[in-house]
């Protein structure tokens, strides 16, 4: 994940992303959550070819999928 990271915040560079990766203490074991925190979802919309067409981003989503048993995404609107 922290590859991953990487990747993505150079292949991000210049936008007004922000993103942490969470595990749990309860719950399920092994789960990961990976929060993204943008400006909004037509932000998301526009930047995420750019990272998904990533070579690198591509080869390291391969080796973290491979350990992947299930996932899903949700949106969520944050009220301050």
């Amino acid at each position: 994940m922290k590859d991953g990271l990487a990747i993505q915040k150079r292949v991000m560079a210049g936008t007004d992303f922000s993103t942490r990766v969470l595990t749990d203490v309860t719950g399920p074991f092994y789960t990961l959550v990976l929060e993204m925190t943008a400006p909004n979802v037509a932000a998301v919309e526009s930047t995420m070819p750019r990272l998904f067409a990533d070579k690198d981003w591509q080869a390291n989503y391969q080796k973290v999928g491979a350990l992947v048993e299930s996932g899903d995404r949700e949106i969520f609107t944050i009220v301050e």
